[in-house]
């Protein structure tokens, strides 16, 4: 059995047990060990005087004020984490920047150095990239249907 049904179990089966003897105890007029109950119920009554006496009092004030406390708590690693996070990012696009600004410098001075004559093969490639680009491109009735469709926010083009 788990530990939730042999709590329940337990407090049911108590719960029984006492309603029976406070049953008992009214038909009897009595109370079932009162010498013993009332050693007890002196004990409850002189701890809860020196705790009174002790320590302030505890409220509905005091859980709404821990209750704050914890939200605080929360959210404050909360906000720390999210520091972290924005630490993080900003160093990566500033890694990105200045591998684009070098990628940038670079390629300005291969543009300065003399081109060769004979064409290579990437400028073939980009050639015929170039030639596929005004092959599929869309014509003008395509591309206002698609912008009207966009903004009436259809999925379909």
């Amino acid at each position: 059995m788990s530990t939730s049904l042999i709590t329940v179990l337990g407090s049911g089966l108590m719960a029984l047990a006492l309603l029976f003897l406070f049953r008992i105890e009214r038909s009897r007029g009595k109370r079932f060990g009162e010498d013993f109950r009332s050693v007890l119920d002196t004990l409850v009554e002189t701890v809860q005087h020196f705790f009174g006496r002790i320590l302030p009092e505890v409220n509905s004030a005091f859980f709404q004020e821990f209750a704050h406390y914890i939200m605080h708590m929360v959210l404050s690693k909360a906000l720390g984490f999210l520091r972290l996070l924005e630490s993080v990012t900003l160093s990566v696009v500033r890694f990105n920047r200045t591998q684009a600004l070098k990628l940038r410098r670079r390629a300005t001075v291969s543009d300065i150095e003399p081109v060769a004559t004979a064409p290579s093969a990437s400028s073939e490639h980009l050639q015929a990239i170039h030639e596929h680009k005004k092959n599929i491109e869309l014509t003008e009735a395509q591309k206002v249907k698609r912008k009207n469709a966009a903004l009436m926010g259809d999925k379909k083009f």
